[in-house]
């Protein structure tokens, strides 16, 4: 006898797009059965069976406790919602909300993907747990640090665990949430959440990598660009994102680096760093920065492929943006010349260059901004070379 959530997880597949409604037991003319009605996306309607051999066994009282564990789910989930529209947060608000995250994010995808998380590893968690008062989200916000990083309750698909990228977007955005509620009514207590630490950070991403490790999943690197493929993507470049992919392929800066930088960070000899973009405000056309990576006050990088009238250019070119619309704009450039490479590859190929070129490896690391030269040895590859001719000695000399 098959597992009932299996079969669950399997008819739920076929109906990714649809909207699904609760079971029910029926009496037809061509029988009795377990079956559920869903939408399609056409606006047609039909009904799903759940397969009758796994429960025509089964007594009458068996199959209404069988109908309560199919449903548990979409209960809870319409549970969740119920109290989301009771709750001091209601339906309107964070309609709202998502206008506000749009407006501070040029691209739809930021903006969703930044809802996502706040409603479904905040809010839904926060209610299901503790209730619809945020004073007592904020007095548990340890149990949700460890839930976020997978050490208890599961608030991942699966139990996975997710990025400490996804995890800080999740704790940032219901900041700015409870933020925005205080601005629109000041009796909601602007409180924070900040749950996890630094060296909480770094645990967990090391636990996520040997887990996939053990997965057998392979782990993802860093790649070097070949001159050939720079040329190519650089040609094809949108002018809102080629100015930053410059000043990142020469300098190896981060997303958040590179949108930072104003004339004052450029010298004759060097690219002073100072700080990188946190977050962006379209409608304002503000920024807010935050402290280097690693906690660095500042690093200087020197000129070593370009000159600095050529990263004055760049640097007066550079759009308003945050560091994910970057990222996703090389993403989205990437998939139309079919290539494979992340914004971070362009860090990559600059360390390695500054090798090439020769570059003393204390002077590379503190470049590079890397308290560890071991750091920095993970970044240099061996770079496509050109095909060398063969040596051929001149002939001999025979004497008659």
């Amino acid at each position: 006898m098959r597992d009932e959530k299996e079969i669950l997880r399997e008819l739920d597949k076929k109906l990714d797009n649809c909207v699904v409604h609760r079971w029910q037991f029926r009496e037809e003319v061509t029988g009795s059965g377990i079956l559920r009605t869903y939408i399609k996306p056409d606006g047609r309607q039909s009904n799903q069976r759940y397969p009758r051999k796994e429960y025509k066994h089964l007594k009458l009282s068996d199959l209404k406790r069988m109908i309560v564990r199919l449903n548990y789910k979409v209960d809870q989930l319409a549970k969740a919602k119920f109290e989301v529209e009771c709750s001091f947060i209601t339906k309107e608000s964070l309609r709202e909300f998502y206008d506000y995250l749009s407006i501070h994010h040029s691209d739809e995808k930021t903006t969703s993907t930044l809802y996502h998380c706040v409603y479904h590893y905040g809010i839904l968690y926060f209610l299901k747990y503790h209730g619809p008062n945020y004073e007592d989200w904020v007095r548990n916000q340890h149990y949700w640090a460890q839930a976020l990083l997978g050490k208890n309750r599961k608030i991942f698909k699966d139990g996975e665990l997710r990025s400490a990228k996804t995890i800080k977007h999740t704790i940032s955005t219901m900041n700015r949430l409870l933020k925005y509620l205080h601005i629109n009514d000041p009796s909601v207590t602007n409180l924070g959440f900040e749950p996890i630490t630094r060296a909480m950070y770094k645990d967990h991403e090391a636990r996520r990598k040997r887990a996939k490790r053990e997965s057998g999943e392979k782990l993802r690197e860093g790649k070097y660009i070949s001159k050939k493929d720079w040329t190519r993507m650089i040609n094809r470049a949108p002018d809102s994102i080629s100015p930053a992919m410059n000043l990142a392929y020469y300098y190896g800066l981060r997303r958040g680096e590179v949108l930072a930088l104003n004339e004052e960070c450029l010298f004759e000899d060097v690219l002073e760093i100072t700080r990188q973009v946190d977050r962006v405000d379209s409608r304002n056309e503000t920024r807010t920065y935050k402290n280097l990576k690693g906690r660095e006050d500042s690093r200087d990088i020197d000129h070593v492929f370009t000159k600095a009238g050529q990263a004055y250019s760049w640097i007066a070119n550079l759009k308003l943006m945050h560091p994910d619309t970057l990222g996703t704009a090389f993403s989205e450039l990437m998939e139309s010349l079919d290539m494979l490479y992340t914004f971070h590859d362009l860090r990559h190929t600059a360390l390695t260059n500054w090798a090439e070129a020769a570059v003393e490896p204390f002077k590379l690391q503190k470049m590079a901004g890397h308290k560890d030269i071991k750091t920095t040895q993970k970044y240099i590859h061996a770079p496509e070379r050109p095909k060398r001719k063969k040596y051929v000695p001149p002939p001999k000399i025979v004497r008659g």
